[in-house]
């Protein structure tokens, strides 16, 4: 079972006489006078299906400490990687002195592991803490709306398609590898549609129009390997990969449904597609169209954020839509 704390504290912690050593002094202070912190993010991070033998990995409180380094400091887990190796503030700040070889894939799995909902109930229980009431009354808030974009690419009709064919490549192949030898034969379009979705970046006209034609047709033809791979299960050879790739499929079939149905009101048809009815990836199919006035349209979601006088930020909404 994944330990909450390092059962030896260091006699040398230590942090600077700077400004953001001080920072990290008093955060570090903090989350040791909340024990709340960690027992919510040790729901997240236990996994009771695990032997207790081997390497124990992180402790919670580490996995706590360098995702709020990662945020604070705006790193990616690349640079946190190296960061937390290189520096013996980060390290002693995270309290993962010693550790050898902590990746940035290491990171990213402990860390994403503590979803949005413990995030936000952690931020409650350290608003609700004495120190934090020391510093902020609640008296006066400050409410402000911002956008947070998503990490995708510009959306594009035939970027959307060549996406939806490459992922679906992907699975037919893995699901051909968990059916019997012989059983099931697909034909691999993803060269042709890289190819068209291209050249639609060169054309004008009924020449991009035949084009379309020709990618919506490729579409669909994948989808009906994808089908037809998902009623093979009669000779299934690896049932627990077949289960795995047969969900992600699931999840995939109604947002190339999605991109072929908006593809064919926007360019086939000339419609003006409301924007509850776009998509803008198939990888964040939840990112919103957002129109701020005369700015450039923006691709993620919008935030409101509650602040008080001192700037501590008391909550923040997530709209839909």
């Amino acid at each position: 079972m994944r330990q909450k704390h390092n059962p030896q504290s260091s006699i040398f912690e230590y942090f600077p006489k700077h400004e953001t050593g001080q920072q990290l002094k008093i955060i570090s202070r903090l989350l040791d006078n909340n024990p709340a912190v960690i027992d919510l993010a040790f729901t997240c991070l236990q996994d009771d299906n695990k032997k207790d033998t081997g390497r124990k990995g992180l402790t919670v409180d580490s996995i706590v400490r360098a995702a709020l380094l990662k945020q604070m400091m705006g790193l990616t887990y690349r640079e946190l990687s190296f960061y937390l190796q290189d520096s013996f503030s980060y390290a002693n700040f995270a309290r993962i002195e010693g550790q050898e070889g902590l990746s940035p894939t290491r990171l990213q799995a402990s860390i994403k592991r503590i979803d949005a909902n413990t995030w936000e109930a952690i931020n409650r229980a350290l608003l609700l803490s004495p120190e934090t009431k020391s510093i902020e009354k609640g008296r006066m808030v400050r409410i402000d709306s911002t956008v947070t974009e998503t990490d995708i690419h510009p959306p594009c009709d035939s970027q959307l398609i060549w996406d939806c064919v490459r992922v679906s490549v992907r699975l037919l192949y893995g699901l051909q590898r968990c059916l019997a030898a012989g059983h099931f034969h697909f034909c691999n379009r993803s060269r042709a549609v890289k190819r068209k979705a291209y050249q639609i970046g060169f054309k004008r006209g009924r020449n991009k129009i035949r084009l379309y034609r020709e990618l919506l047709a490729l579409l669909a033809e994948t989808r009906g390997y994808l089908c037809n791979a998902l009623s093979c299960g009669e000779a299934v050879t690896d049932p627990l990969q077949y289960i795995a790739l047969t969900e992600q499929a699931q999840d995939l079939l109604p947002l190339m449904d999605r991109v072929a149905s908006q593809t064919e009101r926007r360019v086939l048809h000339n419609e003006q597609v409301p924007p509850q009815d776009k998509i803008v990836s198939i990888f964040e199919p939840d990112t919103d169209i957002i129109v701020k006035g005369g700015r450039d349209v923006q691709f993620g979601h919008k935030l409101n954020i509650t602040t008080g006088r001192s700037g501590m930020v008391l909550d923040v909404v997530v709209e839909e839509g």
